[in-house]
């Protein structure tokens, strides 16, 4: 598909999705936006410890 198979975002996703259906790819969106949430509320609660 001249994908790079490295990177999931806009590449593997999208073999992904036409390949074996869209519902793996929005799980893995979604764990992706939690992790993303996490990490970023976890940076915001050590800042306003540190001051």
């Amino acid at each position: 598909m001249g994908l790079n198979n490295n990177v999931w975002f806009n590449n593997v996703e999208i073999a992904a999705g036409r390949l074996i259906g869209t519902e793996t790819v929005r799980y893995v969106a979604n764990i992706h936006k939690y992790y993303s949430t996490y990490l970023l509320l976890e940076q915001k609660e050590s800042r306003e410890h540190a001051k």
